[in-house]
């Protein structure tokens, strides 16, 4: 008879922290010129995000201190974005009043280097009702989408940026491919004052394969050159000739005074095959920079896109009302003939 008490207050225990989760409703969305806009999370490399979570208490009568939603606690987690990491942000605890809503920010960078698919965005919502606790899990998606052909210069500087006459800073190179497609490139950089040219031809694949080029190349500053800014052409063309992407990169010559010039405290690491020939180096998947924050916003203005602000709807799928309804119920016809039977037994 214990053991049967016992079984029936877990029962109640469950259905009332499963009601208790109906009266909570969990939504995701970003903030536009026109207002909220809600739905699955649309995406490009190396974008910053602004995302909300939305949490509203669906009990209407402010006045009734039960219908309040006490130390609500929620955790978001963006699962497997990162080279396979998450992307977790936890949330101090509050108390939500019926027919209220809550808002916390979950901003978050797109990683440069990433898969074109959609990663699920974990939400857990906890709290306590009228003396209950209840747990509700919802799941949401930022689908990534990637262009075709797209490059992205991480990296394009001289190093030193100040220099003598005859001398030979090198300019430092690193490109990510952000598209889809393997991409067979050729590198040009001109300037055509100090009679300077060279060529480079390299292969980049789409992650996570191969897909960075990084080099430091030799430019060197004649003896006769007069003191000023430079600035070198960097053309990126297909195999056929086609200017991918047009960048620059500029060095200043002071041929008076020091010859050493102003050194930059910035400097990458390459192989010493590359400082002493300058040739193509192109770098596996594992040896990369990581995708910090000011990398992600760089990249967020170069890639703006001609479409309108995604919305963000939740997943319809992930809805749980009808069913728990029906189990409630049920739960309940159960319970009752439950307590029938063991009373007859009496």
């Amino acid at each position: 008879m214990r053991g049967y008490s016992i079984l029936i207050v877990s029962i109640l225990v469950l259905l009332s922290s499963i009601a208790y989760a109906q009266n909570i409703e969990v939504k995701i969305y970003q903030d536009t010129d026109v207002g909220k806009d809600y739905g699955d999370i649309k995406a490009v490399p190396g974008e910053s995000i602004a995302a909300f979570v939305e949490v509203e208490n669906l009990n209407d009568d402010r006045s009734d201190e039960d219908q309040d939603i006490e130390g609500v606690e929620i955790t978001a987690t963006l699962e497997d974005i990162d080279d396979g990491e998450d992307i977790e942000e936890d949330y101090d605890s509050f108390d939500m009043k019926a027919r209220r809503k809550e808002s916390v920010a979950f901003p978050f960078n797109v990683p440069l280097r990433i898969e074109e698919k959609k990663y699920q965005l974990k939400v857990i919502v906890e709290g306590s009702e009228n003396g209950t606790d209840f747990s509700l899990s919802e799941e949401f998606f930022v689908d990534v989408d990637k262009e075709r052909n797209q490059l992205y210069v991480d990296k394009l500087r001289f190093d030193p940026q100040s220099v003598g006459c005859n001398s030979a800073p090198s300019l430092q190179i690193s490109i990510y491919n952000i598209g889809t497609q393997r991409e067979d490139i050729t590198l040009n950089i001109e300037n055509k004052k100090l009679g300077f040219s060279v060529t480079r031809k390299f292969e980049l694949f789409e992650y996570p394969d191969e897909d960075i080029y990084e080099n430091s190349i030799p430019v060197k500053i004649p003896a006769d050159a007069e003191s000023g800014v430079y600035d070198f052409e960097v053309l990126l063309e297909y195999a056929g000739g086609e200017v991918l992407q047009r960048e620059s990169a500029a060095v200043q010559v002071q041929c008076s005074g020091d010859s050493q010039g102003v050194q930059d405290d910035s400097s990458q690491t390459v192989s010493p095959e590359d400082k002493e020939t300058g040739q193509t180096a192109v770098v596996q998947g594992g040896n990369t920079p990581n995708n910090d924050a000011p990398q992600a916003q760089a990249v967020a203005a170069r890639l703006q896109q001609s479409t309108p602000p995604p919305e963000i709807v939740q997943n319809k799928e992930t809805s749980i009302v009808p069913f728990l309804t029906t189990f409630i119920i049920i739960a309940m016809i159960l319970l009752v003939v439950l307590v029938v039977i063991l009373l007859k037994r009496k």
